[in-house]
C-alpha cells in the first residue's frame, strides 16, 4: 500500500540522494513523483470542470 503514496517516493529519493553520488541515482523516484504530480493535476482540472457546470 505504501507505494501508492507520494511520500514514500520522496523519502526513498531523499535517502538515495544523501547516500549516493548524483541525481541520476534518483531518476526512478523523480519519475514516479512527476507521474503523481501529473495525475493529481489532471484530477484537479477535471474536478474544477465539474464544479463550473
Amino acid at each position: 500500500i505504501s507505494n501508492f503514496v507520494p511520500t514514500t517516493w520522496v523519502l526513498k529519493g531523499a535517502k538515495k540522494a544523501f547516500f549516493s553520488t548524483g541525481i541520476w541515482d534518483i531518476k526512478y523516484e523523480l519519475l514516479i513523483l512527476l507521474l503523481f504530480s501529473a495525475v493529481f493535476f489532471l484530477l484537479g482540472i477535471i474536478r474544477k470542470a465539474d464544479i463550473d457546470k
